[in-house]
């Protein structure tokens, strides 16, 4: 399937398509016990250190997902994706990861960890498809790491 992701940058007003995506069950559940969106929205717009892109495929013209990417230590930078839920199992996850780690404008995150639930095989298998290499497992999560290196 063609696809032509580009990203623009989240907003407040983008909330409510995040709060319509959350009422999906397999968002909800994977999300249990996170921050409500409007609290996570002001927190996330307050720090200067966390980013977020809304994805969208010209494709098909339509939005497909959003990319979080929080630098929470020296180098080193913590993401996040979430796919549109009437999009799933069609390749977006990983296409959103690997578009994300060539288009973002952060040249002092050098590498990418993704922190995953062991039951989220989606999100296992969409890091593992863009490359994200798996490290020692961590508090009952999966690591995995992207080196930004590798792209060059």
């Amino acid at each position: 399937m063609k696809m032509s992701i580009n990203f623009r940058t989240f907003t407040s007003a983008d909330l409510n398509l995040l709060e319509k995506w959350f009422e999906d069950e397999i968002v909800a559940d994977q999300l249990e016990g996170k921050m409500p969106l409007e609290r996570w929205c002001k927190a996330v717009s307050n720090n200067p250190n966390y980013h977020c892109w809304l994805a969208s495929d010209s494709v098909i013209d339509q939005i497909v997902g959003i990319v979080c990417i929080d630098e929470y230590e020296e180098g080193k930078g913590g993401i996040s994706v979430l796919t549109n839920p009437d999009l799933r199992r069609k390749g977006y996850g990983s296409k959103m990861v690997t578009s994300i780690l060539q288009d973002m404008q952060l040249p002092q995150v050098k590498t990418i960890v993704a922190y995953i639930s062991p039951d989220n095989t989606a999100s296992l298998r969409c890091f593992e498809k863009a490359q994200f290499k798996r490290q020692a497992d961590e508090d009952d999560m999966y690591v995995l790491t992207f080196n930004l290196r590798d792209l060059e």
